[in-house]
C-alpha cells in the first residue's frame, strides 16, 4: 500500500463515518452536549472546493470523536445541506448558529491549513468566552497568536498541539483527488 492508498483509505474512513461517529457520541450520553467545536474553512473558490471542505470537516469531527474520545460538533458539516453560504442572509444565520453552539462547548479545535474570515470570527468569539483554543497547524497557530497578542487576548487559552497531525491537514491534503482514485 503506497502513500496515495493510505491517504484515500484514511480519508474515506473518517469522512464516511462522520454521521455514525456523531450518533455513537450521542448514544453514549443521555443528552448530547458537544464539548468540542470544530473550526475549519468552508468557503472556497468553487462548489467542488466547498464540497471538499465539508468532507474535511466531517473527517475532523469523526477523528475527534473516534480517535480522541470527544463529543465534537461542526455546524458546517451539515448546515450547507439547508443553507447557502453564498446568500448573505443565510450565511449570517449559519454563523450565528455556530456561535451559539460554540458557547455550549468547552473548547474550540482549529483544524486545517489556513484561516478563513468565518474561522477568525469563531476564534475571536472563543477568546471572548474564555474557551480553550487548540490549534494543530503550526503556521495557523502563529497567525492566531499574533492576532491574539495584538488584540490583547489571553494567550493562556491558546494551545499548539502537534500530537494529532491529521487535524493540521487542509482539505486538499486529506481529500482524494479524482486522478488519485
Amino acid at each position: 500500500m503506497d502513500k496515495k492508498d493510505i491517504k484515500l483509505a484514511t480519508h474515506k474512513g473518517f469522512e464516511s463515518l462522520w454521521a455514525q461517529a456523531m450518533m455513537y457520541s450521542i448514544v453514549l450520553k443521555e443528552r448530547y452536549e458537544p464539548d468540542t467545536y470544530i473550526c475549519s474553512p468552508l468557503r472556497a473558490d468553487s462548489r467542488k472546493g466547498v464540497d471538499m471542505n465539508v468532507s474535511a470537516v466531517r473527517a475532523y469531527m469523526s477523528y475527534a470523536i473516534m480517535e480522541m474520545g470527544l463529543s465534537a460538533t461542526a455546524p458546517h458539516a451539515f448546515l450547507p445541506m439547508v443553507l447557502d453560504d453564498e446568500v448573505p442572509e443565510e450565511r449570517e444565520v449559519a454563523l450565528q448558529f455556530g456561535l451559539v453552539l460554540l458557547k455550549k462547548c468547552e473548547r474550540l479545535f482549529v483544524c486545517g491549513g489556513y484561516l478563513s474570515a468565518g474561522m477568525l470570527g469563531e476564534i475571536i468569539h472563543a477568546f471572548k468566552l474564555g474557551k480553550e483554543i487548540r490549534v494543530f497547524n503550526r503556521g495557523v497557530y502563529g497567525v492566531i497568536k499574533e492576532i491574539a497578542e495584538q488584540d490583547g487576548y489571553n494567550l493562556d487559552l491558546l494551545v499548539y498541539d502537534a500530537s494529532h497531525h491529521y487535524l493540521s491537514l487542509s482539505a486538499s491534503e486529506i481529500i482524494p483527488h479524482e486522478d488519485d482514485e
